[in-house]
């Protein structure tokens, strides 16, 4: 009996050793390293996203980064060494969805994976729509009710080098349903479109020639057929650039005029009717003389408007921000900017009931500089922020994220050649920049408007694609945060 026990013990010892080294043999097995955490990926331009993680171990040779594309299973893409938390990768393709993970390693162990990261931002698709040896320009999208996207611009191949209006429908894939081209021979096009009420749009811009146009109002239904459309403004040149809809079902309308026709334009809002008549109208000189370049409602039923205005005695352009009531009677104005020209062309409003404003300055030496600045609800400054490199860089919209934060899009050069690419910044708190990235590829891109839309972001302007020299307009659908 005493042996038979001795030997169980002998036996049941035996086990235990060969299980303990079972598992250190194994090379799945999470043991022995913790997990890196706070994976973060971030998509800087349309080939190269940027991880950063933090590491928890002391002990491992490096960590194994894994990539998912689409909806294929993770493989490995790079082994590190076990001092990096920051690497940068190849996108192989801009308009992919990806997702990373990571785990740490060394000889015989491996860690548990970390948490998964997909990019802010990434493009789920970009489209380009425009004839050949001409340009044609987005300025302008909205949401449609069925979920697909409206854009609008201007289109100079159809009639070989007269610019018309151009109205552009596509369904959530970014696939063409309709598209409708507007105006005669005199240089038509659209600025701004606004969905209406009944189902259907109101676009704004101008018509006529060189020497003289007018404010343009061109209402369209669903399917983009015509049911009216109005010419606003004496002589000389007068246009429009932005418009919204009114509570009481019309419209205001934000541009410049210049009735002596000299060249001399004054900020110009028109009040009309949900037919396009004319309600109202007022001309504001800021400084001297200006325009506007976009308009929104305010919550105690007025507006604001934003635009430039020339101030002689310095002889250059200041940002301009005009407060009116329901009458376009002037509440507050505000002219903001330092040396050099100073612009603003979007505007939004912010959760503390002031408001933030973007354009360009040259106020920081640069050639141009794309420029951020917070007002409160009385116009007071409360700050504002450059951005950019030492070369041409300027926003040319801004728009509420899904969060707390703000995301304004333009262009920026990104080299000495004039190069440039569509350019997208995201901010939070005191004009911070917590995210950035470029959209391009070859040659010449630029973004002029961007608006959200269930989760997504939809983005407007033109690109010059294969190297030519000709601009196609552009639409880019986003994911949210």
């Amino acid at each position: 009996m005493k042996y038979s026990k001795i030997t169980h013990i002998g036996l049941l010892t035996l086990i235990i050793v060969l299980l303990s080294c079972s598992k250190k043999d194994s090379p799945t097995e999470p043991t022995g390293l913790n997990a890196p955490s706070r994976l973060m990926a971030t998509i800087i331009n349309d080939s190269l996203v940027q991880l950063e993680w933090q590491d928890n171990s002391s002990n491992e040779d490096g960590f194994d980064i894994e990539e998912s594309i689409g909806v294929a299973a993770f493989r490995s893409v790079l082994r590190t060494r076990a001092d990096v938390t920051s690497v940068g990768l190849q996108l192989t393709n801009p308009d992919s969805s990806y997702l990373y993970r990571l785990r740490a390693y060394d000889s015989s162990l491996v860690s548990s994976y970390s948490n998964q990261a997909a990019p802010a931002f990434q493009t789920v698709w970009r489209r380009t729509f425009g004839g050949a040896n001409w340009d044609d320009v987005f300025n302008c999208v909205t949401p449609t009710l069925d979920g697909g996207i409206l854009a609008v611009g201007d289109n100079f191949s159809t009639n070989q080098g007269d610019c018309q209006g151009w109205i552009v429908k596509v369904n959530s894939q970014g696939n063409l349903v309709w598209q409708r081209i507007i105006g005669g021979a005199n240089g038509d096009g659209f600025e701004s479109v606004v969905a209406t009420a009944d189902g259907g749009y109101l676009m704004a811009g101008h018509t006529g020639g060189i020497s003289e146009t007018d404010g343009w109002l061109v209402k369209v239904d669903g399917q983009g057929t015509p049911i009216w459309q109005r010419t606003l403004g004496g002589s000389g040149n007068n246009y429009f650039s932005a418009v919204v809809q009114t509570s009481d079902g019309g419209f205001l309308i934000a541009g410049g005029t210049d009735s002596t026709g000299e060249w001399e334009y004054l900020g110009w809002l028109v009040k009309v009717d949900c037919q396009g008549n004319p309600i109202w109208q007022q001309m504001f000189s800021g400084a001297g003389l200006g325009y506007f370049s976009d308009v929104i409602p305010t919550s105690d039923a007025g507006f604001l408007a934003v635009g430039v205005t020339y101030l002689s005695s310095e002889n250059n352009d200041k940002g301009w921000l005009v407060k009116i009531d329901n009458y376009g009677d002037i509440v507050w104005q505000q002219i903001i900017g330092g040396m050099g020209d100073n612009r603003l062309v979007s505007v939004t409003t912010d959760s503390d009931g002031g408001f933030l404003a973007a354009g360009s300055t040259q106020s920081s030496g640069a050639l141009k500089d794309g420029w951020v600045l917070k007002v409160d609800s009385q116009g007071n400054p409360v700050w504002q922020r450059n951005f950019g490199t030492a070369l041409v860089d300027e926003f040319s919209c801004i728009s509420q994220c899904y969060d707390s934060g703000y995301l304004l899009v333009g262009r920026t050069w990104t080299n000495s050649s004039g190069i440039e690419d569509g350019w997208l910044v995201k901010l939070v708190g005191a004009g911070n920049k917590v995210r950035e990235r470029t959209l391009g590829r070859e040659r010449l891109d630029d973004l002029h408007c961007i608006v959200k839309t269930e989760g997504f972001y939809l983005l407007a302007g033109w690109t010059e694609p294969n190297s030519s020299s000709y601009a196609d307009g552009w639409l880019i659908k986003l994911q949210g945060e």
